[in-house]
């Protein structure tokens, strides 16, 4: 399921952030007089296709020119869709689409811009919707030597489309070498409950998708906490959540590692979240517990102090001194058990301040 993160895949290179529509093919120039011109477009099937418009514009002096198209109400669609896109044929007369160097077009959504593109150059434009933005050259042309039928489009798997200068045009189907359309993670939230978290997340569509490892960063390392399985590949909307229980005080990191059947993953961006200590300390829980190599868990306390965490076997024994040193006033720390040398079995980890004393349990497993 590529990609993800709150996440398009266009231009030279792609982009790191996620559109819910964007540019997928277009023709402008052949020998002769230029005929079959056009621009297709993806939009995410859950999204008002009435909402979003082309914008031509004339490099000669950056100014649009020609009508604003509204796509969902003058283009067309054949029905194709992928990745949860579908796409849309937006037709031009013959000529209708200037051949520059450099000119460009604008897509927008409710009268905010898009995606601004431009081919033989770039350009800034002057009015319209994107007035005093930069274009972005996709780098490849159609010089007006070549027989009509072909067409610049985006070819490549999701996460690597690229764009691609073709003498086999496809308006309304997927481009030739295009396996599919970008899947979408659309929103990544956490959301504070108690002294815990609730991570939620919600796809637009799903391909290839075995499921979620939810990931802490902990100790300066990201900890797995768990795995949510997915939905292989369904084009309709779906929705998840994790709880995290037990956190201390402090500001905590979390991502999702997205995995497919085949192996392949891809992190989603991080989200923090920041939790306020509600009395004298707060020590969660280790995890994962039980634990074979490693275990982590939190640390805070409302009020500045020395604090020492100690780890004790059933027999009273200290095994290891896990920290010892002042925490700040409502500052998280992370602390690390390690339990590499140690037997199985089961384990305090003591923490003592100067305002409180609590012991919790935790499991090493062999």
């Amino acid at each position: 399921m590529k990609r993800l993160l709150l996440f398009s895949f266009l231009a030279i290179a792609p982009l790191a952030s996620a559109q819910n529509a964007f540019f997928n093919e277009f023709h402008y120039d052949n020998a002769g007089t230029d005929v079959g011109e056009f621009i297709e477009v993806a939009i995410l099937t859950s999204e008002d296709a009435t909402d979003y418009t082309i914008t031509l514009y004339n490099g000669s002096n950056n100014a649009t020119y020609g009508t604003v198209r509204n796509i969902g109400s003058e283009c067309s669609t054949l029905g194709t869709q992928s990745g949860g896109y579908t796409l849309y044929l937006c037709s031009y007369p013959e000529n209708g689409i200037q051949n520059g160097a450099p000119d460009g077009i604008a897509l927008g959504n409710a009268g905010s811009l898009v995606e601004f593109l431009s081919y033989e150059g770039v350009m800034t434009a002057t009015n319209g919707i994107a007035s005093g933005i930069t274009s972005t050259d996709i780098g490849v042309a159609e010089l007006g030597s070549d027989p009509a039928g072909g067409s610049i489009g985006l070819e490549g798997s999701p996460g690597a489309l690229v764009w691609t200068l073709s003498g086999d045009d496809s308006p309304g189907f997927l481009n030739g070498g295009q396996t599919a359309l970008p899947v979408e993670l659309v929103s990544f939230d956490a959301i504070a409950s108690g002294s815990g978290v609730t991570l939620q997340w919600r796809t637009a569509s799903e391909t290839n998708n075995a499921g979620f490892d939810v990931q802490q960063q902990q100790g300066g390392a990201w900890t797995t906490l768990g795995f949510v399985k997915g939905h292989g590949t369904t084009l309709e909307a779906q929705q998840y959540s994790y709880p995290v229980a037990s956190l201390a005080a402090g500001t905590f990191r979390f991502r999702l590692r997205q995995v497919d059947f085949d192996g392949a993953f891809e992190f989603s961006p991080e989200v923090e979240l920041t939790i306020e200590s509600a009395g004298v300390y707060r020590v969660s829980a280790a995890q994962p517990n039980p634990f074979r190599d490693a275990a982590y868990f939190t640390l805070s306390v409302q009020r500045g102090q020395q604090v020492t965490a100690e780890l004790y076997n059933l027999l009273g024994q200290r095994v290891a001194t896990l920290f010892e040193g002042a925490l700040g006033s409502n500052e998280s720390r992370t602390v690390s058990i390690d339990g590499k040398g140690l037997p199985a079995g089961v384990y305090l980890y003591r923490v003592q301040g100067e305002t409180f004393a609590t012991s919790r349990q935790v499991t090493l497993m062999r």
